[in-house]
C-alpha cells in the first residue's frame, strides 16, 4: 500500500495491542509502536541503497519525510485520544499470559501494584508512544534541515571519547558527532569541512576539559595517543598543589564529569554557535594534550600571549604591552566572571595505595572544579605574600616568571623549572591554576553563546549519576 492507501485504513477509534504467549507477552510491552507504516519506511531505505545518485537520494528522503508527518499527525491524535478516554486500547492475549504481564508491569517497570491492570497497560502504551513520537520528531528535523544520510565522510575519534548519552547527537555547522555500535563517529560532507571538523573537536575538548583526537589507519599509533591521553586529568590542578602530594600514599577518589548539554526543542541534538577566535580553543585543546604540569604550563601561557595580541591590546590599545599587566588585568576579570561550570564527583573517600583500603571521610557530591580553582588561587596569593622570596614579586611576575621565562627557556641556569616534584614541580601546577582560568576566560567571553548549551544546575547531574546513590550509602563517614 502506498502512504494515502495507509492513512486512509488508520483506525482513530482503537489502538490494538497482540500480544505473544508466556513470558514473551510482558516483554513485548516494552516494544510498543505504530507499525501501519513501516513498510514505507523499508522500502525507502532499500531504494536509498541501492543507488549513488545523490539526486535520487535526495528525492527518497523527501519521501521518508512525508511519511514521519503523516506518522507523527497519527501518533498525536491516538496519544491525545488513549490520555483523554476517547480511544480505547484493545488487548489480545492468552489467558495464561496475565501473570507474565502483571510481573513486567510491577516488577520490571515499576508501576504501582495499586493500579489496576488496564491503567498500567495505559500508561505504558502511552509511554511508549510518545517516545516514537519524539524520534520521529527528531527524524523530520534531520530531514527538514539535514541530509545526514547522504553524507560520504565518516571518521571515528579514539577510544577514550564518549558522549554522555546513547542517544546524545551533537551538529555544528553541518557536521554531525553522534554514538554508533563501532564508537564516537563524526560525518561530514567532503574535505571542505576538515576545518569546521576540527574546530568541533575543539569545542567538545573545552567542555569536556579533556582531550580527543580522530583515529588514524595506524593501529598502533591510535592506542598510543589513547593511552597518554587518557593518563590527562584536569583535577590534577586541585591535587598537585598540596606539598604533601608525594609522601602521601592516600588518594582522593574523585572524578571528572562530561558536561549535560541543552537539546534543541524535543530532539536528541544539541546544535553548537559557530565559534569565534577558534584558534583560542586549538590552542587550549593543545594545552589538554600535555599531561604533565611543566609542557602545561607552556602551553597555556600561548593562550596569555594570544589573548594580549588579539584581545589586551585591541581592548586597551596601550604604548608598551607587559605581560604581567595583561595577567593582572585577566585574574581581576576572572575572579569576577560567571564560568561554564566543570562539575566533577567527589566520591568523599580516600584511597590508602599501600593498604588498598578506601576510608570514607567526606560526604559524596558533586563540586563545581572552576569554584575549587577560583578558592585555591585566592589561597595562592596569600601563600605567596608571605613566601621568603615570592612576597616581593606581584602576582603578574610570578606567573610570567614562572610560565615565560623559568618553564619556557632554558637559559636561566640553576633557575630553570624542572622536576624537582616536592618543590618546583608544586610550584608550577599553582601556577597553572591561574593560567587554567584565564585560559577558559579568554575562551568563553569571546564564545558567551557556549554557556547556554550547558546545564548549570548541579541536581540534574545528580539526577544523571548512577554512582552517587551508591557511594553515599557505602561507607560510613569516619573523621580522621
Amino acid at each position: 500500500m502506498g502512504l494515502e492507501e495507509i492513512v486512509s485504513s488508520l483506525d482513530d477509534s482503537k489502538f490494538i495491542l497482540e500480544l505473544p504467549d508466556g513470558i514473551s507477552s510482558g516483554f513485548y510491552l516494552n516494544f510498543i509502536r505504530v507499525e501501519n507504516f513501516d513498510s514505507l519506511f523499508r522500502k525507502t531505505h532499500k531504494e536509498f541503497n541501492k543507488t549513488k545518485s545523490l539526486t535520487t537520494q535526495k528525492k527518497i528522503l523527501n519521501e521518508e519525510l512525508k511519511v514521519y508527518r503523516a506518522l507523527v499527525k497519527y501518533l498525536k491524535r491516538i496519544i491525545s485520544g488513549i490520555d483523554k478516554g476517547a480511544i480505547k486500547i484493545v488487548l489480545y492475549f492468552k489467558p495464561n499470559s496475565k501473570t507474565h504481564i502483571e510481573s513486567f508491569l510491577t516488577d520490571f517497570l515499576k508501576l504501582s501494584i495499586e493500579l489496576s491492570f488496564e491503567e498500567k497497560i495505559k500508561i505504558q502504551t502511552l509511554k511508549k508512544l510518545k517516545e516514537q513520537l519524539k524520534e520521529s520528531n527528531q527524524a523530520i528535523f534531520e530531514l527538514e534541515n539535514y541530509s545526514f544520510s547522504t553524507y560520504k565522510y565518516e571518521d571515528f575519534l579514539g577510544s577514550n571519547f564518549y558522549l554522555r548519552f546513547p542517544k546524545e547527537s551533537i551538529i555544528y555547522k553541518e557536521i554531525n558527532i553522534s554514538n554508533t555500535r563501532y564508537g564516537s563517529s563524526i560525518l561530514y560532507k567532503d574535505d571542505s569541512q576538515k576545518k569546521d571538523t576540527n574546530d568541533l573537536l575543539n569545542i567538545l575538548a573545552f567542555l569536556q576539559a579533556y582531550p580527543n583526537f580522530i583515529l588514524t589507519n595506524n593501529k598502533y599509533y591510535n592506542e598510543k595517543l589513547s593511552i597518554i591521553y587518557h593518563q590527562f586529568d584536569i583535577l590534577d590542578l586541585l591535587t598537585l598543589t598540596s606539598k604533601r602530594f608525594f609522601n602521601n600514599p592516600k588518594g582522593e577518589f574523585r572524578s571528572l564529569s562530561t558536561p549535560i548539554l541543552r537539546l534543541y526543542k524535543k530532539t536528541n541534538f544539541t546544535i553548537l554557535p559557530n565559534i569565534q577566535m577558534p584558534e583560542l580553543l586549538n590552542l587550549y585543546h593543545s594545552s589538554l594534550k600535555q599531561i604533565e604540569p611543566l609542557p602545561r604550563c607552556v602551553f597555556l601561557f600561548r593562550i596569555v600571549e594570544y589573548g594580549k595580541n588579539y584581545h589586551y591590546q585591541q581592548l586597551f590599545k596601550p604604548n608598551n604591552i607587559e605581560l604581567k599587566d595583561v595577567i593582572e588585568y585577566y585574574y581581576e576579570e576572572v575572579i569576577k566572571h560567571k564560568f561554564i561550570p566543570l562539575y566533577f564527583l567527589d566520591y568523599g573517600s580516600n584511597m590508602n595505595s599501600k593498604t588498598g583500603v578506601m576510608t570514607k571521610k567526606r560526604k559524596t557530591q558533586y563540586r563545581n572544579l572552576i569554584v575549587e580553582l577560583k578558592k585555591k588561587s585566592k589561597e595562592l596569593i596569600k601563600y605567596w605574600s608571605n613566601h621568603n622570596y615570592l612576597q616581593s614579586k606581584s602576582l603578574g611576575q610570578i606567573i610570567y616568571n614562572t610560565g615565560r621565562n623559568t618553564v619556557a627557556h632554558g637559559g636561566n641556569g640553576n633557575q630553570n623549572i624542572n622536576y624537582d616534584y616536592d618543590n618546583k614541580y608544586k610550584h608550577i601546577n599553582d601556577v597553572n591554576v591561574f593560567l587554567e582560568l584565564i585560559a577558559r576566560y579568554l575562551v568563553e567571553i569571546h564564545n558567551p553563546e557556549l554557556k547556554n548549551i550547558v546545564h548549570r544546575q548541579k541536581t540534574i547531574y545528580e539526577q544523571n549519576c548512577s554512582h552517587l546513590k551508591i557511594m553515599k550509602d557505602r561507607l560510613p563517614v569516619n573523621e580522621i
